[in-house]
């Protein structure tokens, strides 16, 4: 569709999620030339301008409770030649975010949308979680009560890493009904991201949530969940080195692949099918792995 004769630009722009020092000069250029900043919260918004030197600039409320009646008129402001700004309350409109249906809206109608980016909380958690990241799925809120069962099982036969974000007063009930769907799955767990108190952990989803029954002041802020493909862990051969698997260090024996391999059996699984996953994950070979679990689990019977 031909951009309509003298409209404006829609400027989709990405705000710091958490430290201001990673707004770009582009997006704070870009606040200050738009005719209007379309905002998810303006209280955040009049900081963020004041931060980025514009502080007179013209701003509207843009949220889930107005989004349909706010989409319309920003159109015709476009449609009229003017330039506007949408931004959420953190990271890049859209994404979780109310943003899609005004940027459909302005598609549809032919209006040039351009992207100012930058940050991204599930883009910033995966690329410290140490999970895989060639194939993942980002996935937004999960659903609540019973829903979030079937939710996570249609998800998890996906075979890849899965992020999505969780609420502070959910957090716990989520990672309890992860353990119940896919205990060997390894997690990583990232609050408050870029601010002070940043903190990322992996481990069981079990372990993870004992964590924060403990520690309950972190429930704070939200949270982004990644889970590893079925068998992949952190242990001290999993490093992303760009080596073969007959070069990799062997620590097989390492409690975290033997707990894995346990927990897919009791799920059902054949030890030799287990192992094969397990393997898979960490990127060692099958035979020895499968040696040093029979070692392990006769260990263990002795004790």
């Amino acid at each position: 569709m031909d951009h309509p004769q003298f409209a404006g630009i829609l400027y989709v722009i990405s705000t710091p999620i958490g430290n201001l020092e990673d707004l770009s000069p582009r997006a704070a250029r870009t606040l200050g030339e738009v005719h209007v900043v379309a905002a998810e919260d303006t209280r955040s918004a009049a900081f963020l301008l004041r931060h980025a030197g514009v502080a007179d600039a013209s701003v509207v409320s843009f949220h889930e409770h107005n989004e349909i009646e706010r989409t319309r008129q920003l159109v015709t402001d476009l449609l009229e030649g003017r330039d506007v700004g949408l931004i959420s309350e953190a990271g890049t409109p859209g994404i979780s975010d109310p943003g899609f249906r005004l940027v459909r809206s302005a598609r549809l109608r032919g209006i040039a949308v351009r992207s100012v980016p930058g940050p991204s909380a599930f883009l910033a958690a995966l690329s410290v979680s140490g999970l895989p990241t060639d194939q993942f799925a980002f996935l937004g809120f999960p659903p609540r009560g019973n829903a979030l069962r079937k939710w996570l099982e249609e998800h998890l036969a996906a075979g890849m890493t899965l992020v999505f974000y969780e609420g502070p007063s959910r957090v716990l009930d989520t990672l309890e009904a992860i353990d119940e769907a896919a205990p060997e799955r390894l997690a990583s767990i990232s609050r408050e991201i870029t601010k002070i108190y940043e903190d990322t952990r992996s481990g069981l989803a079990r372990e993870l949530a004992e964590h924060y029954r403990s520690h309950r002041d972190q429930l704070r802020g939200e949270f982004v969940i990644a889970l590893a493909p079925p068998g992949y862990g952190l242990g001290a051969g999993d490093r992303a080195e760009e080596t073969a698997v007959g070069d990799r260090v062997d620590d097989a024996g390492d409690p975290i692949k033997m707990r894995q391999i346990d927990l897919l059996i009791e799920a059902g699984l054949r030890p030799s099918e287990a192992v094969a996953i397990v393997a898979r994950g960490h990127q060692v070979p099958k035979s020895p792995l499968y040696r040093d679990y029979q070692g392990w689990r006769e260990d263990r019977e002795r004790k």
